[in-house]
């Protein structure tokens, strides 16, 4: 399913993962993979999010996590993990080695991951 958007992520954001789901749909499991990395792009983009000061940052800045609290190592693991999910995938040689399993999974997570970037960010700071 589709994450609400939530006034924070980009409706550009929202089309790659319904692309993705597209693709996955027809069939198309290593395209519906690279749709999720396309998400993650978009969403970098849109938050100007770089290698140096990757989203997880932005969260903790906009959330003014504490150095001490441990929500920031979650983040910055949730992180990590979702951008080599995202970035394997599409780097496999041929369609044919990406399983319908490998593509729902990216899928789930992505949208998993939006809707919670989503609320995060749209949390009102003290």
């Amino acid at each position: 399913a589709l994450p609400r958007a939530q006034g924070v992520i980009p409706q550009t954001v929202i089309k790659f993962l319904d692309e993705g789901f597209r693709h996955f749909d027809a069939g198309n499991y290593r395209e519906s993979i690279t749709s999720t990395r396309d998400v993650r792009k978009a969403l970098e983009n849109s938050l100007k999010a770089t290698k140096q000061h990757p989203i997880a940052d932005i969260v903790i800045e906009k959330l003014g996590l504490a150095a001490d609290d441990p929500r920031r190592e979650f983040l910055f693991d949730a992180w990590s993990y979702y951008s080599k999910l995202t970035n394997t995938g599409p780097h496999f040689e041929s369609g044919e080695h990406v399983r319908p399993s490998d593509a729902r999974l990216c899928l789930e997570v992505t949208a998993s991951f939006l809707e919670n970037i989503g609320r995060l960010l749209s949390t009102p700071t003290n």
